[in-house]
Parts: structure tokens; C-alpha cells; sequence
């Protein structure tokens, strides 16, 4: 949650909150609407050398906080 308000004036406040109104169809209402990129959009494609190996990294440490 984003409040706004706490950064501009009531004007500019407004104005953004209007914007985001009308837009309100790029933004998604939770995280399980997020599914990728869609296939009239584009195709994500990764090209791979034949007979290679995928490669095993460790993972990267983290603070035990954020984990």
C-alpha cells in the first residue's frame, strides 16, 4: 500500500490519483494475476548448445533477518 499524500501537495495528489484511475488496468489487483508475458505480446526463447551441461551454482548467502 502506497500513500501517496505523504509526498505532494493536495493538487499534484489529485492529479496522480486520477492517473491512476485511469490507467488502473496496468496494474495488477494481486500477485496471483501475474502469470508471465502473454503469447500476443511476445515469446521469450533461450538457446542452448547441443550436449551441454546446465551448470550448478551455489546459492548466494543471505542475512538470516531477510531469510
Amino acid at each position: 500500500m502506497a500513500f501517496i499524500g505523504d509526498y505532494w501537495d493536495e493538487h499534484t495528489t489529485k492529479e496522480i490519483f486520477y492517473l491512476l484511475c485511469e490507467y488502473n488496468n496496468l496494474f495488477l489487483a494481486s500477485v496471483t494475476e501475474l502469470k508471465g508475458i502473454k503469447a500476443d505480446i511476445g515469446e521469450m526463447k533461450i538457446v542452448l548448445k547441443p550436449n551441454s551441461n546446465p551448470l550448478n551454482h551455489r546459492p548466494y548467502r543471505m542475512n538470516p533477518k531477510v531469510k
